[in-house]
């Protein structure tokens, strides 16, 4: 009951300022990305992660987050391959959304040869 208060303000300061929203956005993402490192907790920090991108689908480093937890189980690598073509697609200068897109396709023997051109590219 007793953060019920600090929440409603943060809420209220989000919406007057640009600051504060990109500060509760950052604590958002680091939480999401808390949750994913636990399997009990992963699927609500997927949650976190998917309900951050759909509010702010022009944080690279959201679809990149999502990406990578999304790599972890064969169910949801094509989704995390797709998520990051998108983040190089937007800017290909993403080194961190290269190299990581890099390594999952080097887990296939079919997408090795593109996964070493990645690796490459500089």
């Amino acid at each position: 009951m007793r953060w019920i208060f600090p929440a409603l303000l943060l809420a209220a300061l989000a919406a007057t300022s640009p600051v504060v929203t990109q500060a509760v956005q950052a604590d958002a993402l680091q939480e999401a990305r808390r949750l994913t490192w636990d399997r009990t907790t992963r699927a609500e920090g997927i949650t976190g992660l998917r309900r951050l991108l759909g509010e702010n689908p022009e944080r690279l480093e959201v679809r990149e987050a999502l990406a990578e937890v999304l790599s972890w189980a064969d169910a949801t690598r094509p989704e995390a391959i797709t998520l990051l073509r998108e983040v190089l697609d937007r800017d290909p200068t993403r080194d961190r959304a290269r190299l990581l897109l890099a390594e999952i396709l080097s887990w296939d023997r079919e997408s090795r040869a593109e996964s070493e051109s990645l690796y490459r590219e500089q």
